[in-house]
């Protein structure tokens, strides 16, 4: 798996060793593959995990599981704590993926430069 990451990468030419990376890590499957993959090829990344605490219990053991990962791998990593707000659906009958806009990237950057 690691060869066709590799190997992925270098047919974008993506320089991903040029400077870190900012991985969205959701505690599942996909996101802790990439995680895993990102380390063993020697690429710096940093973790981002975004917790709305839709499942109560389980979205803090989701967060505990990513910081853990990070720590685990040697990287730093954020956990952003968002509530919705009263009245609004809540995410997951809306849709069941966040897309975030370069504006919600940019102020992470800049939380976490401060930090």
């Amino acid at each position: 798996m690691l060869k066709g990451f590799q190997s992925a990468v270098n047919l974008r030419k993506w320089d991903l060793g040029l400077r870190p990376t900012l991985l969205a890590v959701s505690g599942g499957l996909d996101s802790v593959v990439m995680a895993r993959l990102f380390a063993l090829a020697g690429f710096p990344f940093v973790m981002a995990h975004m917790n709305f605490g839709l499942r109560g219990r389980e979205s803090a053991e989701d967060a505990q599981f990513v910081a853990d990962l990070a720590q685990e791998l040697g990287v730093d990593e954020r956990t952003l704590r968002r509530e919705r707000a009263r009245g609004l659906l809540p995410f997951h009958q809306v849709g069941r993926s966040v897309r975030h806009t370069r504006a919600d990237v940019e102020e992470y950057l800049k939380r976490t430069q401060r930090n």
